[in-house]
């Protein structure tokens, strides 16, 4: 039963554009809790709230929009009445790292956050056009545990770039903004995550050990299949590209189509969230983590786009260099919600065996697609 329903996912995802899917989908609506989440500091809240609207604070009420950590941290979407009937938003993130609050990272070869901290912090006069306003950038205690009042870009009409359309413009967007971090940071700064080599072979070990765990846990044909081939599938991504002709660059390390927002108007630039995971990498990342699950169609497109930024590279090479980071996002998000499921699968919303499965099936497409 669990396979014919996975079987019958595939088919739709395959067939039914994914714009149309999320439309289809049944709204799950979560009401607003009463109050603040813990650890914003009501009189921090007020003191931004009257500086930025001129009026005083009414009902105050918040909705966990993390879908990794505890309850006790994580981002919030913060909702204020005010005192003169106005309606105001913000959102607030309380981090606590390490592996006790998102269970996902442990073993990890990188762990996430202080770049988060040091993007809003220090990376803002470089890269204002593409985040989020700051209110407040705070650590509260060093490398373990940081916070956040930024504006809330829902509500000025952003949105995420969920669409194709939206996925060519993103796609486009990215090396400009890629080259826009080159002038913040240094490539010897040891506060960014390094995607390099020991990354690459440290992941592959995680991996191989995380589709092991899972498959005796979870009767799943394609986690069964990577774990039958994991000799190819490792050595295809080992061997991929090397001799081809590769950079680093600063990344975000997360630009999944969720934290990469858009707005109606085209001339209103690209803005991105959720910052934890930038690096130094391959740029192809970037751009893997926002075609990830797209159609070949739009793939091909993104690629192009995204070529465009890099024209030192031919449109071969950046075909075969985004395969290989496709493999390797894929190893990550396999390994990571891997560990979320088994360790504290309460903790996300997401269905996590489902893009476990989805992980599984793309990187043995994309392996296979490598070695032909």
């Amino acid at each position: 039963m669990y396979q014919l329903r996975q079987g019958t996912r595939d088919l739709v995802v395959r067939l039914v554009p994914e714009s149309l899917r999320r439309t289809l989908r049944p709204k799950r609506r979560r009401e607003p809790t009463a109050g603040r989440p813990a650890g914003l500091d009501g009189e921090l809240l007020e003191g931004i709230f009257e500086e930025s609207t001129g009026a005083k604070v009414g009902a105050v009420s918040h909705i966990q929009i993390s879908g990794w950590r505890k309850p006790s941290s994580g981002t919030f979407r913060v909702f204020v009445d005010a005192s003169d009937g106005g309606k105001w938003s913000v959102v607030f993130k309380n981090a606590v790292l390490g592996s006790d609050e998102t269970p996902g990272v442990s073993g990890l070869p990188a762990n996430p956050g202080l770049p988060e901290y040091l993007i809003y912090k220090q990376g803002s006069e470089y890269l204002r056009s593409n985040l989020p306003l700051p209110f407040v950038v705070q650590e509260i205690e060093p490398k373990a545990h940081y916070q956040y009042l930024l504006e809330d870009l829902q509500s000025r009409g952003y949105h995420s770039a969920f669409a194709d359309s939206d996925v060519i413009r993103a796609a486009a967007a990215l090396p400009d903004l890629q080259k826009r971090m080159e002038t913040w940071t240094s490539h010897d700064d040891e506060s960014l995550i390094r995607y390099d080599a020991a990354f690459s072979a440290d992941l592959r070990r995680m991996t191989r050990q995380s589709f092991e765990r899972y498959a005796e846990a979870i009767p799943d044909r394609s986690v069964a299949d990577v774990v039958d081939n994991w000799e190819s599938i490792s050595r295809v991504h080992a061997e991929a590209i090397q001799g081809e002709q590769t950079f680093e660059t600063p990344i975000h390390g997360d630009a999944n189509r969720a934290n990469l927002l858009v707005h109606e108007d085209h001339d209103l630039p690209l803005k991105l969230v959720d910052w934890e995971w930038a690096g130094i990498g391959l740029p192809h990342s970037d751009l893997a983590s926002l075609l990830k699950g797209k159609q070949d169609g739009v793939t091909e497109k993104g690629i192009r786009a995204f070529a465009a930024g890099y024209p030192q590279l031919s449109l071969a090479e950046h075909r075969k260099l985004h395969d290989w980071a496709r493999i390797e996002t894929r190893f990550f998000d396999a390994s990571y919600m891997i560990n979320q499921y088994l360790e504290s699968p309460d903790t996300s919303r997401m269905d996590l065996p489902r893009y476990i499965h989805v992980s599984a099936l793309d990187i043995l497409k994309t392996a296979k697609q490598i070695d032909s």
